[in-house]
C-alpha cells in the first residue's frame, strides 16, 4: 500500500481509496465497506501517464485529488465516481497532499514533493509554488483538517509548524533545545499540544508543547531504540 485516506462526509464514512503497487503497477482502488472489499477504479490512459504516489479528501467534501510522478494530479469531485487530469505544468512529483476544508479555503493546498520542498496552491492545484526555500520535509501531518493546523517534518530533526492564518500559509521552522540530528520520516499530532514523530532505524519521540516550548522526548521499547 504507498497511500490511504478517508472520504469523510455527513452521509458517508464507509468509503477508503489506496494507492497500491501490484507486480509494478500502480492501482488506485476504492472499499465502501470500511476496507472490507475493494474494488479498482477504472482511470482512461490520460490521466495514467504517470504513477500515482498518493491522494487525499478534503473533509467533509466530495471533492480528491490524487498525485504522482512527473507532475501528475487527478481531481475529482463526486466522490471518487470519477477523476479528471489537472494540467500542473510542474515537473517534480507529488508525494503528499493536504487541502483544508474551511469556507474559503478549498482552493488552497499544499504538497510535499520529491525534491524536499513543500509547494502551495491557491487555485485548486492547477498552479503550484514553492511554499519553503529550504530544508528536506519528509512528512506532514494535520491534526486540524478544517482549518490547516498541523506539523511537518524532515531531515536533520526538522520540525515545522504550519497553518492558515487569515488564509494564507505559514511555515514557521522550529528549534527543540535538544540536538537531534536524526532524519524524521512520519509525524502524527492529536493536537497542538501533543505528537509523535518516527526517526531514522525507526527511533519514535513523543513531541509536547505545553510549556510554549517544543520538546522531544524518546519513546523507550521502540524498534530500532536498543532498550
Amino acid at each position: 500500500v504507498i497511500s490511504l485516506s478517508f472520504k469523510t462526509t455527513s452521509t458517508d464514512t464507509s468509503t477508503r481509496y489506496a494507492l497500491v503497487n501490484t507486480s509494478g503497477t500502480v492501482n488506485l482502488i476504492k472499499s465502501t465497506s470500511w476496507g472490507g472489499t475493494w474494488s479498482i477504479v477504472s482511470l482512461s490512459d490520460k490521466t495514467r501517464t504517470g504513477n500515482l504516489l498518493c491522494n487525499y479528501f478534503i473533509n467533509g467534501t466530495d471533492d480528491g485529488f490524487s498525485g504522482g510522478e512527473d507532475g501528475i494530479l487527478l481531481k475529482t469531485t463526486n466522490g471518487g465516481s470519477d477523476w479528471k487530469l489537472i494540467e500542473t505544468g510542474v515537473t517534480f512529483s507529488f508525494k503528499q497532499l493536504f487541502f483544508p476544508s474551511a469556507t474559503g479555503f478549498l482552493d488552497s493546498g499544499i504538497a510535499i514533493a520529491d525534491d524536499g520542498k513543500l509547494y502551495r496552491t491557491t487555485d485548486a492545484g492547477k498552479r503550484w509554488r514553492p511554499a519553503s526555500s529550504i530544508g528536506n520535509y519528509k512528512s506532514f501531518h494535520f491534526y486540524d483538517r478544517t482549518n490547516g493546523y498541523g506539523f511537518a517534518v524532515g531531515d536533520d530533526g526538522l520540525i515545522a509548524r504550519i497553518g492558515w492564518v487569515s488564509g494564507k500559509l505559514k511555515i514557521i521552522k522550529l528549534n527543540p533545545p535538544q540536538i537531534i540530528t536524526d532524519d524524521f520520516t512520519a509525524v502524527s499530532f492529536s493536537s497542538a499540544d501533543d505528537g509523535i514523530v518516527v526517526g531514522t532505524n525507526s527511533k519514535i519521540y513523543k513531541i509536547s508543547q505545553g510549556s510554549g516550548n517544543i520538546l522531544l522526548y524518546p519513546v523507550t521499547n521502540s524498534p530500532g531504540s536498543g532498550s
